[in-house]
C-alpha cells in the first residue's frame, strides 16, 4: 500500500522523564506495511541507527501518490538488514488524510 513512500518523522513527546525532546525530522522511506499487526517498517535515509529513542512518541507523515498520511506511534525496534537501517513502527493512532 505504502511501499516506496516517503516518510517524516518527528518525536512529540518521551516517555521518560528527563528525556530531552528535538524538533529534528527523521527522513526515511516505507520498506514494509504490516497492516494486519499495525506495524510499519522504515529505512532511515541519513541517520544513525543508534541516536533514535526507543522512548518516545512520534508523529509522521507518508506522502503517498495523492495524499499525505499522518499517524501516531512507537519505535519498538531498530536493527541493521541487507536492505539497510530499519526500525520497526507500532502505529498506535493513524492513518488520517492532512
Amino acid at each position: 500500500m505504502f511501499e516506496e513512500s516517503a516518510v517524516e518523522l518527528k518525536k512529540i513527546s518521551t516517555v521518560l522523564d528527563g528525556e530531552e525532546l528535538h524538533n529534528d525530522i527523521l527522513a526515511c522511506k516505507v520498506h514494509e506495511y504490516a497492516g494486519e499487526d499495525e506495524y510499519i517498517f522504515l529505512l532511515i535515509r541519513n541517520e544513525d541507527l543508534r541516536t533514535l529513542s526507543l522512548n518516545g512518541i512520534y508523529e509522521g507523515k507518508i506522502f503517498g501518490k495523492d495524499n499525505i498520511y499522518r499517524f501516531e506511534g512507537m519505535i519498538r525496534e531498530r536493527y541493521l538488514s541487507e536492505d539497510g537501517q530499519v526500525l520497526a513502527f507500532e502505529i498506535q493512532k493513524g492513518f488520517y488524510l492532512e
